[in-house]
């Protein structure tokens, strides 16, 4: 103990044995400052108390005898407890910890300096609550005296901000901790850290947390959360690209103008989000993959790929780039081509599914980002999934998209260009195959004139990768005041296109190669890539070409009727019919034989073979479950293959089908 004449002149007299004690423990937090290798301790709790010039001395083991002292006196034997336990925890943990004030109370321990001590930016204001204590490297609640203490976890891991998504308005936290000798921060929903079973889903990536040790993690991180003083607050979405105000975009999991975290909804959205990252050079990319694209097909894939984020610039409708043909013409390629203007195209590569919900989370995540979806094929033949994402991505109203497990997700606007390859064309096996045509761009040819370009593009785009993308977006954000402007030019093309056009499928396609006229003029400014015309009139080649096949089998219907109508003694069933029977009426559908709707169609200069796959496209075919064009029926008395046309879905359906 100190003498009385140890202290200042004007330092009061301490009578009593609790004021004696917090003397001793306030020399106490003086003996560590005085040493610049270690930090302060006990400082905040005891300033009110005057130290002598003789206070430094006092040491630990003495401070130990004084927390006894202490305890027994009235009034003081919780203020005891709690700097007992913070004496432990000195001894333990050495000099890396700093006591700030916690409260009323005991002090609490900083665990903003332990972890920028172990490399960690955390922000201030980061305190182990009371009731805790770090242990080395494990966090520690603290039982009675007569019962062990409880470990936590066994490394750091802490709350150490708040977000708010930008579209719901809903709560995440963002939580970092130690995982093998690096710090891990991923910012989750508030359910996440509440509920001890989806806790334990953050182990996948390293967090020290299990079934076992869950609800006190959650118990932990909701004291520490309370805990700490200003935490930082941030935007945050679940999906990629712009925020609703359009002054920031995420890249994958990079911010790129205004701040904003993604909080992705699942594993997979989490490595596809990973995959947006650059990798090699920009000059590369353009000799190795831009330059042999550039007036190709392909070329048009990756201008289609830029052309998303500004989809919601201009306020305009997303929509479908259907890349058709057979195995080994490069459609894969040119996909690749196309997402290694974004980022690594292996981790943003999604299959087509059988089921609409796999396909709407890839629809509903890939928001201002191109959207993949590769082979047709995957989905085990039912065409409805196709058509809907051709509406869904088209449609610019919010939509309720629906939640894996039932219940609804809330209403957001899908604003992406769908980027798809089958062996087939979507249009051909489309119900409503005018109205889907009308929202999408064909690429009916091979992606490159020289098919050997499609393996040198595959070696290219994975050592050169994400550089373009985001130079479109920071240019878009560097001219936000030429928006208004660009959705004038956008309407102004449009609008010089489809000048006296009546037609709504005309007016509806025209949009799609008028926004890539646009994006073209963005991205030269934006990475310097030179867009060719002839790229371009490719697509307004394109969007006339769908128009035109419209036309044709509607005029080739037409035909098909006029031949039938005015040879009313040719039909099987009809009194004094006349051999070889074109087939049979039976109201809505009409049953042709091979020969008779041959017969037909060349009346007017068309062939089968051209015709017949765009009714069926069109759903003006009767099809067999096997989905050939031809059905079983009895003409005459033999049973044959014949063509059931349906006139209550073809371009007259309006009209009465039994006229």
């Amino acid at each position: 103990m100190m003498s009385g004449d140890q202290t200042r002149p004007d330092t009061p007299t301490m009578d009593t044995d609790a004021d004696q004690a917090l003397l001793a423990l306030r020399a106490l937090v003086e003996c560590v400052t005085h040493h610049p290798d270690k930090v302060a301790a006990w400082r905040d709790w005891l300033d009110r108390i005057p130290l002598g010039d003789g206070a430094a001395l006092v040491g630990v083991r003495e401070a130990e005898v004084l927390l006894e002292r202490l305890a027994s006196v009235p009034g003081y034997a919780s203020r005891a407890a709690s700097a007992r336990r913070i004496l432990r925890s000195y001894h333990e943990t050495g000099p890396q910890i700093r006591v700030v004030q916690g409260g009323d109370g005991a002090p609490s321990v900083s665990l903003s300096e332990r972890m920028a001590a172990e490399g960690y930016d955390a922000p201030d204001g980061l305190v182990v609550p009371d009731g805790y204590r770090l242990r080395g490297s494990e966090i520690v609640r603290v039982t009675s005296e007569d019962r062990e203490d409880v470990t936590v976890s066994e490394r750091p891991i802490a709350i150490v901000g708040r977000a708010t998504d930008a579209e719901t308005g809903e709560a995440s936290v963002s939580v970092a901790w130690r995982y093998e000798g690096r710090w891990i921060a991923e910012t989750v929903s508030r359910y996440t850290v509440s509920d001890a079973r989806a806790l334990v889903a953050l182990s996948r990536r390293g967090a020290p947390v299990d079934s076992t040790t869950a609800s006190e993690v959650v118990r932990w991180l909701r004291r520490q959360e309370s805990a700490a003083q200003g935490l930082p607050s941030v935007a945050s979405m679940e999906r990629l690209g712009w925020t609703p105000d359009g002054t920031g975009y995420l890249w994958g999991t990079t911010s790129i103008g205004q701040p904003v975290h993604l909080v992705p909804p699942g594993e997979g959205e989490r490595s596809r989000a990973e995959g947006y990252r650059s990798r090699g050079s920009l000059e590369d990319w353009i000799r190795e993959v831009w330059t042999p694209s550039k007036d190709q097909p392909a070329g048009l894939v990756i201008l289609a790929a830029l052309t998303t984020p500004l989809v919601h610039v201009l306020d305009g409708p997303g929509w479908t780039m259907d890349i058709g043909g057979p195995p080994g013409t490069g459609k894969s390629a040119a996909l690749k081509a196309a997402l290694s203007a974004c980022g690594d195209p292996a981790p943003l590569w999604h299959l087509w599914g059988p089921n609409w919900a796999g396909v709407r989370n890839a629809l509903q995540f890939a928001h201002s980002v191109p959207c993949v979806l590769d082979d047709t094929k995957h989905t085990a033949g039912d065409w409805g999934v196709v058509q809907r994402v051709v509406y869904t991505a088209y449609d610019r109203a919010s939509q309720a998209l629906g939640q894996v497990g039932g219940g609804t997700q809330r209403a957001r606007p899908v604003r992406t260009i769908v980027l798809s390859t089958g062996e087939s064309r979507i249009a051909s096996h489309c119900a409503d195959a005018g109205g889907a045509s009308s929202r999408m761009l064909t690429v009916d040819r091979a992606p490159w004139d020289d098919i050997e370009i499609a393996p040198r593009i595959h070696d290219a785009v994975q050592a050169h990768h994400g550089h373009v993308l985001p130079l479109v977006i920071q240019w878009l954000l560097d001219h936000r005041d030429e928006w208004p402007d660009l959705r004038t030019q956008w309407r102004e093309v449009h609008r010089a296109r489809t000048e006296g056009e009546r037609r709504a499928d005309v007016i509806r396609v025209a949009q799609l190669p008028a926004m890539l006229e646009i994006a073209a003029s963005v991205v030269r400014r934006a990475a310097g890539l030179q867009i060719p015309r002839r790229l371009l009139d490719l697509a307004w080649t394109l969007a006339t070409a769908a128009e035109a096949e419209r036309d044709t089998a509607a005029t080739a219907w037409r035909c098909v009727e006029q031949y039938r109508a005015t040879r009313p003694d040719r039909w099987a069933g009809v009194m004094d019919a006349r051999t070889p029977y074109l087939g049979l009426q039976t109201g809505a559908v009409v049953y042709w034989t091979r020969e008779g709707i041959d017969e037909a169609l060349r009346s007017g200069g068309y062939s089968v073979a051209d015709v017949l796959p765009m009714w069926d496209g069109r759903g003006w075919l009767e099809t067999a479950t096997s989905g050939g064009y031809q059905v079983r029926r009895k003409i005459g008395h033999a049973r044959a293959w014949v063509y059931g046309l349906r006139r209550d879905r073809g371009p007259d359906a309006d009209e009465d089908p039994h006229s």
